[in-house]
């Protein structure tokens, strides 16, 4: 048990410390390979199953606090996760963001920062398609991203800009309704 942590905080630091510097995608590689070769070299599927609690446990916590406080070391750890979880056959930790998620985060993070309407719809509609309600933090950052769009488009606060946004980041926000027609016309005639 012990030997087995201890591998699983070396690879973990081993991580931290790639992570930390410039995207090397060479180095990254390797790293996942080492983890891979190791484990297979575990005698029995319980030291290798506890070796993947051991380290999912340790990753986990540092992913929560020194992984999301930089969204290119947040995209990095993922991508590294998903290949480490690719070479075992194994499905991503429920609780770690997907790519797609992650890259929703820089889109908003970058349309917040704009402020400019189309980047902001096009960030929030991506957002929607990575599911962005299964994370806390992606989540809070389509809020802002709608609240600004509201603002914009001077909208009152009880408007759904969720619904106006859509799923199309070419369409308008406000569709104009077609109101020509000649039965249209003799019923609104009838009124007057």
């Amino acid at each position: 048990g012990v030997l087995l942590v201890e591998i699983a905080t070396r690879a973990l630091l081993e991580l931290d410390e790639l992570l930390n510097t410039p995207d090397d995608s060479e180095r990254m590689s390797s790293s996942v390979k080492q983890l891979v070769e190791l484990r297979s070299k575990l005698t029995s599927d319980e030291l290798s199953e506890e070796l993947d609690r051991e380290f999912w446990a340790l990753f986990k916590a540092h992913y929560e606090a020194v992984f999301v406080t930089s969204t290119d070391m947040q995209t990095r750890a993922v991508e590294w996760a998903i290949a480490v979880c690719e070479q075992l056959g194994q499905t991503l930790p429920p609780w770690m963001m997907t790519k797609d998620q992650v890259e929703a985060i820089r889109k908003l993070q970058s349309a917040i920062g704009s402020g400019v309407e189309s980047e902001l719809r096009e960030a929030a509609i991506f957002a929607k398609q990575a599911d962005y309600k299964s994370d806390q933090q992606l989540a809070q950052m389509y809020e802002s991203a709608m609240e600004q769009l509201r603002k914009l488009k001077r909208l009152p606060a009880g408007w759904e800009v969720h619904d106006l946004v859509g799923d199309d980041a070419t369409a308008k926000m406000f569709k104009k309704v077609d109101i020509t027609g000649d039965s249209l016309t003799r019923q609104f005639q009838r009124l007057f």
